[in-house]
This record gives C-alpha cells, sequence and structure tokens, in this order.
C-alpha cells in the first residue's frame, strides 16, 4: 500500500492499528476502502457503547485472503472482520474493482480481468 494511504488509515484509527504500525500493512492500494469501512464501523461501534475495543496486531493479504489479525471485539465485531475478508476475496487488490483468485509466478492474488492481463503479460 502507498504510504500516504497507510498513513491516513494509522491517522483515523489510531486505537485500532496502533499495533500495525512497526511493521505496517501488508496490503495493496485496492483493499484500501474495505479496510478504511471495517475500521470506521468497528471504531463506531465501541466508540458508542455498542463493542469493545478492537487492536489490530497485524493486517496483510495471505494466500489471496485479507487478514485482519486482532484482539477483543464481540462476536459481531468478529463477523464484520470475517465479511470484510469475505469481500476482499472478491475486491482486485490493485484497482478496488471486482476482481478473481488468479495466480501469478507460484503466487495468488485476487485480480480484476485488466491487472490480471497486465501481470501476465510481464
Amino acid at each position: 500500500m502507498k504510504r500516504e494511504l497507510e498513513e491516513l488509515l494509522f491517522s483515523r484509527y489510531p486505537k485500532i492499528l496502533e499495533g500495525c504500525q512497526q511493521e505496517g500493512l501488508g496490503i495493496a492500494d485496492g483493499w484500501f476502502t474495505l479496510v478504511d469501512t471495517l475500521c470506521r464501523d468497528l471504531q463506531h461501534l465501541t466508540d458508542n457503547g455498542r463493542g469493545a475495543q478492537v487492536k489490530a496486531y497485524q493486517v496483510k493479504a495471505k494466500f489471496a485472503q485479507l487478514r485482519f489479525y486482532a484482539g477483543g471485539g464481540d462476536s459481531f465485531q468478529k463477523g464484520m472482520i470475517y465479511m470484510a475478508s469475505q469481500l476482499a476475496s472478491r475486491t482486485c487488490e490493485e484497482c478496488g474493482a471486482p476482481g478473481e483468485p488468479c495466480e501469478r509466478d507460484y503466487a495468488w492474488f485476487i485480480l480484476c480481468p485488466v491487472h490480471a492481463q497486465s501481470r501476465s503479460s510481464k
């Protein structure tokens, strides 16, 4: 992820993402909106007394899946994290458009047709 997008997430959600600042976020720009929306909604629940504080310790892509490793939160918040992961499995990691799993050079990614084509032609 571009450093400026990562810094924006860290500044918006310091309570959630504080534990990720040293390593950074291991995701591409296309999942920015997904993670931004997830963190916004998780923090909204906490700030309004409807959920415990979620604290992420790692956010990354692994085997073409969004991995949002976190502590705290209740079953509803954990369901939100699961739903974001499921949405990411159909969202291009590069641009955020609808995507499909693609294998490139023995690694898996979620890519839209445009980015799948551009990666295969390199």
